[in-house]
């Protein structure tokens, strides 16, 4: 008997700056440069994610031995929160990056015409893979955090019941060489937050492009391969809620109106990736179900409409299984339990670490 192989995949993997800086990195760790089947080892990916946060540390703290500012700089523990989140933002969207092309390869069979679904993979792997793209929206995110170090540094520094994210050594003595070092995390957090964004934007565009197409008419087999594309949406969806929360230990000194509005709608991003989704697969499965419905109905019609008798109950009772109420959402219960409450986990982080009065 022979094995099947299974069949060539016709979605490639995106080559993003994310993806090309980890591999460059990976090809020179040899322990960590063999083939992996998912692209590389989820082992490579956590070690280069710290080598990533570690060189953002290690830039910082070169600036700060040469204006004599490291023992500040050492003890802040918001220099750590950002490095952690760095490294597991960068991580997480090269896990996504790696496994979205497989995600979506699997549901190919539920098209009917595979070609069709093809097409709209690769213009969106393409999307993803665009520099352009994902420096403008780092830039933006960029320009955010720059505004927002030069107010706290120089602009509300005699504000004298104003309250400080960092401890009293940053606002003292060469604050431009303090204001560089903030830059440097401030690029660092930037790029990864910034190509996230963006990356959803590519995704939002691949909902649309596939949302006109045709499904086969078999809600359950649609329920079915529509859970792995689901489960992957949510588990990028709680790593954008950690991360966020992670930077807003860093970028969030209190929780006022102005800093909850705008963690709520820096959180969103991952509300909207987990259920964007979710409206487009349960127009898919109500679809085939409503196809379904009516091929059953015209059968129902023509063979039994006019008579029924004992010969045809074994019919009729098939249909009235294979056409009950199905589940028409992928997502259930249990995972928007879960969402709501990452979608508050930033808000929570901040508001915990203040009434416990840990330091930054």
């Amino acid at each position: 008997m022979q094995s099947t192989s299974p069949p060539a995949r016709q979605i490639h993997d995106t080559q993003s700056w994310v993806d090309r800086l980890y591999q460059a990195v990976g090809r020179r760790l040899k322990r960590l440069s063999y083939e992996h089947p998912n692209g590389q080892s989820p082992i490579a990916i956590i070690v280069i994610s710290v080598i990533c946060g570690s060189a953002v540390y290690a830039i910082g703290l070169v600036l700060a031995v040469t204006s004599g500012f490291a023992g500040v700089y050492v003890s802040t523990k918001a220099v750590y929160y950002g490095v952690f989140g760095i490294a597991w933002v960068s991580g997480w969207l090269r896990w996504g990056l790696l496994h979205f092309s497989r995600a979506i390869e699997d549901i190919r069979v539920c098209f009917t015409d595979e070609q069709q679904f093809v097409a709209a993979a690769k213009k969106a792997i393409g999307r993803m893979s665009s520099g352009t793209g994902a420096l403008i929206f780092s830039l933006i995110m960029f320009s955010i955090a720059f505004i927002v170090v030069i107010l706290g540094l120089f602009v509300f520094i005699h504000d004298a019941g104003r309250s400080r994210l960092l401890p009293p050594g940053w606002y003292q003595d060469s604050r431009m060489m303090h204001l560089a070092i903030l830059l440097v995390f401030a690029a660092a957090c930037s790029f990864p937050l910034g190509t996230g964004l963006y990356l959803q934007a590519a995704n939002a565009l691949f909902l649309r492009e596939i949302f006109r197409l045709t499904v086969l008419p078999l809600p359950g087999v649609l329920v079915a391969r529509l859970r792995h594309l689901t489960a992957y949406y949510l588990i990028m969806a709680g790593s954008w809620f950690v991360g966020v929360a992670l930077l807003a230990l860093v970028f969030v000194g209190h929780l006022g109106p102005f800093s909850v509005f705008i963690l709520s709608m820096t959180s969103a991003f991952g509300l909207v990736t987990a259920l964007a989704p979710q409206f487009v697969f349960h127009t898919f499965i109500m679809d085939a179900a409503s196809e379904v419905a009516g091929e059953f109905a015209q059968i129902f019609k023509r063979e039994f409409s006019s008579k029924i008798d004992h010969s045809s109950l074994a019919g009729i009772t098939s249909m009235l299984q294979a056409s009950q109420p199905i589940q028409v959402w992928v997502i259930n219960l249990k995972d928007l339990v879960l969402l709501a409450s990452g979608q508050l986990l930033p808000l929570a982080a901040v508001a915990l670490r203040n009434r416990l009065g840990f330091p930054l």
